[in-house]
């Protein structure tokens, strides 16, 4: 069962929508919180080359940005790294729980229908 519920992760992870605030509930790769889109996407190769993918905005303050890659980023991919971190330090925090939403859907609107929807539209194409 786990195995099933891991295959449909990324799907759920594109559904979530998250206003970051204290950075806790936000994974830093993941979720859509600073570019309107995941940094995972934007910046792929950065995320390949990182090791610990689950990474919340929390953890990444706490280590001042200084994050562990698997080797040395050449010059343009530091430049893109170093662009990430600060545009990460401009954002604005605050000391109060990350709201998390589902955006395909209201609130009476169950987040397995929708997912299982996604799912099954995906495979269709």
């Amino acid at each position: 069962m786990w195995c099933d519920l891991l295959k449909v992760r990324p799907i759920y992870l594109r559904g979530r929508q998250v206003e970051t605030r204290n950075g806790k509930s936000t994974l830093f790769w993941k979720d859509p919180w600073l570019y309107g889109k995941p940094i995972c996407l934007i910046s792929p190769v950065l995320f390949d080359m990182y090791y610990e993918k689950n990474i919340t905005v929390h953890q990444f303050l706490l280590v001042n940005g200084q994050l562990a890659f698997t080797r040395w980023l050449p010059p343009f991919m530091f430049d893109q790294w170093i662009e990430i971190v600060n545009r990460a330090y401009q954002s604005r925090y605050q000391n109060t729980d990350d709201i998390i939403s589902w955006r395909w859907g209201g609130k009476k609107t169950s987040i397995t229908r929708t997912v299982y929807d996604h799912v099954t539209r995906e495979k269709l194409k």
